[in-house]
């Protein structure tokens, strides 16, 4: 533990020193935009279909790109139609990309993984999360949010333009990978399938299953956030461009922050959990891995994660608190929650199987 607590401290410094020299611009350049009103009504659909009131929609996805890998890995590349008509027109084609292992390493299952905040290609992805899941014999679905990657507007640079439209992405995106998950579920009917993702791709997972109600796909979550409010403590405040939102609600850095928090808490995972537990009949599979050192998101917030995750599935939720930091977790994924995946989905492929 206290080796893990110091390399966690370290590596979250790295982390942290390494995100601010790689910055080319920063969040949010254009304050808090035009689409707030959007946020609300996806947040209330959301809310909707989490309590069972919304159907998830079928989705039928194209296939662009077939090829076989170096290593032996075969990749699909291809495209479906957001359910979400919120999302603006140039973010409605969601690009999905399935790694699957070599034809001499039988399929063990099929993880769904959203990406982190601001990842805009998939080698992020690859490197640190997926790919040695493919080595174990996981098939593994990734695909984009709106405003990142090819879903960008036009006029957008690398990063988020306005705090509306990153809001807006947090909301609908589940309901994208709750498609993803019902569509996997049917297109791999003999093996187990869960939602994996790290850091607000976490929660963006735990959202995605919430929206299925049926207790057939789990969640594994790393180092989740209740939502975006780290943005505004710690590490990633360095990242936002506060003069934007100083002028646009004229105050100072120090109100900006909190005025910035209070907004982006209106989408805490807890607000959800009424909802999703109304619409929850049985426990939700849930593995929850929480770093105790996290330089990214407080103790407070991972608690709210916890209480909430702990809430809606009080029998079927385990929750392993680890010493280490929010970037340890990453960099060492493969030994933390690897082995416990690989069972998870030998226990959920035996099920499927036996139906």
């Amino acid at each position: 533990w206290v080796c893990g607590v110091v390399i966690g401290f370290f590596l979250d410094c790295f982390a942290s020193l390494l995100w601010r020299l790689r910055m080319t611009s920063l969040y949010f350049r254009r304050g808090t935009g035009t689409r707030m009103k959007d946020v609300q009504k996806a947040t209330k659909i959301l809310k909707e279909t989490q309590a069972g009131r919304a159907e998830v929609p079928d989705i039928t996805v194209h296939w662009d790109v077939q090829r076989t890998e170096r290593n032996g890995f075969q990749v699909k590349i291809g495209h479906f139609q957001t359910p979400c008509d919120l999302v603006p027109e140039f973010g409605r084609t969601v690009q999905v990309k399935i790694v699957s292992p070599p034809q001499s390493i039988p399929p063990r299952g099929v993880a769904v993984v959203p990406p982190p905040i601001g990842d805009h290609t998939w080698s992020f992805r690859r490197s640190f999360l997926t790919d040695h899941m493919v080595h174990a014999g996981v098939i593994v679905v990734m695909y984009t949010f709106p405003f990142l990657g090819s879903r960008r507007c036009p006029s957008q640079s690398n990063y988020y333009s306005t705090l509306s439209d990153f809001m807006l992405s947090t909301v609908t995106s589940p309901i994208e990978g709750a498609c993803l998950l019902r569509w996997a579920t049917k297109e791999y009917p003999k093996l187990g399938v869960v939602a994996a993702g790290f850091s607000l791709g976490a929660v963006i997972t735990w959202h995605s299953v919430m929206c299925l109600n049926d207790g057939e796909v789990g969640t594994f979550i790393l180092a989740p956030p209740p939502g975006p409010q780290p943005l505004a403590l710690d590490e990633m405040q360095h990242v936002i461009d506060w003069a934007a939102f100083q002028a646009e609600w004229n105050c100072g850095k120090r109100e900006a922050k909190k005025k910035f928090y209070d907004l982006v808490s209106s989408i805490d995972i807890s607000t959800f959990a009424p909802f999703a537990k109304r619409g929850t009949s049985r426990g939700i599979d849930t593995q929850a891995f929480v770093p105790l050192n996290d330089r990214f998101v407080r103790w407070h917030l991972q608690k709210r994660v916890v209480n909430t995750v702990v809430e809606i599935s009080p029998d079927t939720a385990q929750v392993h608190f680890l010493p280490g930091g929010h970037t340890s977790c990453l960099f060492f994924s493969r030994w933390i929650w690897l082995p416990r995946l690989l069972e998870f989905l030998d226990n959920h492929t035996k099920k499927r199987t036996s139906k």
